[in-house]
């Protein structure tokens, strides 16, 4: 598609040269975040590594030199068009999206939980690209929280109803009454194919139960856990190693 132009990579559990944390939150020392950052960097062989402080939004960053670690902007995705600068979100259960374009010059990364989602991140990630010259876009949609894992109420169904009758299909009934197995992947899919993007890829790993491999939000709440860490779903225009491939 665009071969020898972009690169993506998810830094799970298994990178043992990272300790997980990328940006400074509750114990963590910026020391720590920019050093695990420089790890990232050097395993993509980039110049540098964009990551930002996520909100739950809808806002995109337009990165043109490597973060600053310790006083990251606030949004929760990120575009650029400088070659060698990676890009990196990190996630512990909400889906991760990367982007890239026909030419492979411009490429993005998105935060996707059920509320930046629905508060449209997607369409402002292609918005930002194509401003920069993107046309013919295909996404990744990188390893997250699968339906079996992921129960929700009726309340929480009722308000995706409500708002988008065709996502009925993304749920389906628990085994406890009243309660729904969401498929928060599927709805990204499906947001993002009405926006008009190709699906490359899209991680059938399951956050929640691969604990071996992954952080899961969920499950550290669930067993009263703190925060242990992240999954950080890189891209890179102009790696060297590979086309439009990755490593998982």
């Amino acid at each position: 598609m665009i071969e020898d132009k972009v690169y993506y990579r998810f830094f799970d559990k298994t990178f043992k040269e990272s300790s997980q944390f990328y940006v400074q939150k509750e114990n963590r020392t910026h020391r720590e975040c920019q050093a695990n950052g420089a790890s990232i960097a050097k395993a993509l062989n980039a110049t540098g590594l964009v990551v930002v402080h996520q909100v739950h939004g809808n806002h995109v960053h337009h990165a043109i030199e490597p973060s600053s670690f310790g006083s990251e902007l606030e949004a929760d995705a990120i575009v650029t068009d400088v070659p060698g600068l990676a890009l990196g979100i990190q996630t512990a259960d909400c889906v991760p999206v990367l982007f890239t374009c026909k030419s492979g010059k411009v490429i993005g990364a998105a935060h996707c939980g059920w509320k930046s989602a629905k508060a449209g991140i997607i369409d402002r990630v292609i918005e930002k690209m194509e401003q920069l010259g993107a046309e013919d876009i295909a996404i990744v949609i990188g390893p997250s929280i699968q339906q079996y894992s992921y129960e929700v109420d009726d309340s929480y169904r009722s308000a995706f109803l409500e708002s988008d009758p065709d996502t009925k299909y993304l749920f389906i009934p628990s085994d406890t009454k009243g309660r729904w197995m969401f498929d928060l992947p599927g709805y990204v899919q499906h947001k993002s194919l009405l926006s008009g993007v190709k699906l490359h890829h899209r991680s059938k790993d399951d956050t929640y139960s691969m604990e071996d491999k992954y952080h899961s939000y969920r499950r550290q709440c669930n067993r009263n856990e703190p925060y242990q860490g992240n999954l950080l779903s890189t891209i890179i225009i102009n790696d060297p190693k590979a086309a439009w491939g990755g490593v998982e």
